[in-house]
């Protein structure tokens, strides 16, 4: 495939994918916002709340308060991810494997997992699923720096991706892993400096390019203005598929050899090109709970489901210390006289709790008065 049907291709891809989890890519954004407490009422109750002019006249703030009651259970099951070690563990399975080789296989993967921290990856994509359905996390390789330099060596990583809404995956995969997808992206801003600086070569480092009329002609693509703007650079991993005929003792079956290519590119070119070694795309999902209704696939993840029960304990427990705060105290009803000692004690009475108050016991007629 020539560079120019490539990034057509992806572009298409990358349109079919953008559009397709749109909604599942907001309600993720909603739920992780949702626990920030101040961020659990929504706009139209907060605004009404705040206060302000209202026809001209003032609108004291009510209480608006928020009592997070996610964070405990949340935390207690990625406790239980942390107890629980996940790893992967080699065994042999076919006749010409043997225990000795799985234990080879089995102390270099320990030695990808310790080098890149891989405990910290699969804790934040699990993180991610647990509070809003969906976390992802990558394999990778990065050059060897300890190894002899004019050997080119690469070594193994596994890394977290931080922000899952910004890796895309086919929508036509059925598999949980969605490891039978033919192809995924995971995408990035970068602004338009960063960008020169890293690809100094391509075409939108040139100078005199009209980046102003790339962001009109592919506005998801460029945001941003002057010096503010930035590029989406996306990684885009894609499988050629090609049939084998396999002939055995006279009988024939077709076999798919898998082969995953890698490219790096913007909405107007590809800036970087090489096969993947493998035959899966490298990006690892973990999902919370999944549903599909009418062909479309949903996951969420603990907070969603607590949302709107949280909102109503929220407006409960605000309406409740409204009414509390408005309640008026009953005065302290007394002769006159009762109240010359510590006066300013008796006038603030209904509003702080002294230790003590002391009262004139006689009245103004000189007889003994009762308390008031």
């Amino acid at each position: 495939m020539d560079m120019k049907n490539l990034l057509e291709t992806a572009k298409k891809h990358f349109k079919l994918a953008v559009e397709a989890g749109a909604r599942q890519r907001e309600r993720e954004r909603e739920d992780l916002r949702f626990q920030v407490p101040e961020l659990q009422w929504d706009e139209a109750a907060a605004r009404e709340r705040r206060g302000g002019l209202l026809g001209g006249s003032v609108v004291p703030p009510r209480p608006m308060i928020s009592i997070s009651k996610l964070d405990q259970p949340i935390q207690l099951i990625l406790n239980q991810e942390r107890q629980a070690k996940l790893g992967v563990q080699v065994h042999p399975v076919s006749e010409d494997a043997d225990e000795e080789t799985a234990e080879v296989f089995q102390g270099l993967y320990r030695r990808i997992e310790r080098d890149s921290q891989a405990h910290q990856a699969r804790t934040w994509g699990f993180d991610r699923a647990v509070k809003c359905g969906r976390g992802v996390y990558r394999v990778s390789t990065q050059w060897d720096e300890e190894s002899d330099p004019e050997m080119f060596d690469q070594e193994i990583t596994i890394e977290r991706i931080l922000h899952q809404d910004m890796v895309y995956f086919d929508p036509a995969a059925q598999r949980v892993d969605f490891s039978d997808g033919n192809w995924a992206f995971q995408a990035a801003w970068v602004s338009i400096d960063d960008f020169k600086r890293q690809f100094p070569k391509a075409s939108v480092s040139g100078a005199g390019y009209d980046l102003d009329g790339l962001a009109h002609d592919e506005p998801e693509w460029v945001r941003g203005a002057g010096d503010q703007q930035a590029i989406l650079v996306t990684e885009y991993w894609y499988k050629v598929h090609d049939t084998e005929t396999l002939e055995v003792d006279g009988r024939k079956r077709e076999i798919d050899r898998v082969s995953v290519k890698w490219c790096k590119l913007t909405g107007v070119e590809i800036l970087e090109k090489r096969d993947w070694a493998g035959k899966y795309v490298p990006i690892v999902k973990v999902i919370g709970k999944e549903s599909w209704v009418d062909g479309k696939r949903d996951v969420w993840g603990l907070v969603r489901p607590a949302k709107d029960t949280l909102r109503a304990y929220n407006y409960w427990i605000s309406t409740a210390t409204e009414k509390l705060a408005l309640s008026p105290r009953m005065p302290y009803v007394g002769a006159v006289g009762q109240f010359a000692t510590a006066g300013e004690k008796w006038a603030q009475a209904n509003r702080v709790n002294f230790a003590f108050l002391e009262y004139d016991a006689i009245g103004v007629d000189g007889q003994l008065a009762p308390p008031p």
